[in-house]
């Protein structure tokens, strides 16, 4: 499986990007928002532009893909596993989305390094945010 097809919604990546899925490597995380104990937004840069660009991205000179998610539980489980916030301004990471259960997906951010910066399991992941700087 791919990682779009854990999102809710994933038509507009999708109709971006087509078949060729955007990778997780060298994101640049832009903003992390811990709304409550059960969700969090996190807002990033992608490493690659879809190809080929779509007419009003290359009109308004796109530079960089940037998509938010949004991840959260049902209930009130706490979504982080594990949270390493004190990190360096303009680190590249890595993230994964993964299936742990039928109904839990697990979300590893790394630094380039593998070292762990947000490990968290969340029910529903969801696009806040879909567009290009």
């Amino acid at each position: 499986m791919m990682w779009t097809d854990y999102l809710i919604e994933n038509k507009a990546i999708k109709a971006i990007f087509g078949d060729k899925e955007p990778s997780l490597e060298r994101i640049h995380i832009l903003e992390i928002s811990h709304l409550s104990p059960t969700n969090i937004d996190i807002v990033f840069e992608l490493n690659v532009m879809p190809d080929p660009l779509p007419k009003r991205w290359a009109a308004n000179r796109a530079k960089v893909c940037v998509i938010g998610l949004s991840f959260y539980n049902k209930d009130n489980t706490p979504i982080f596993n594990y949270a390493n916030l004190n990190i360096e301004q303009n680190n590249q990471m890595t993230m994964e989305i993964e299936m742990e259960s039928t109904d839990k997906k697990r979300v590893v951010i790394r630094n380039l390094k593998g070292v762990s910066f947000i490990e968290l399991k969340a029910d529903f992941l969801s696009i806040l945010r879909f567009g290009y700087r």
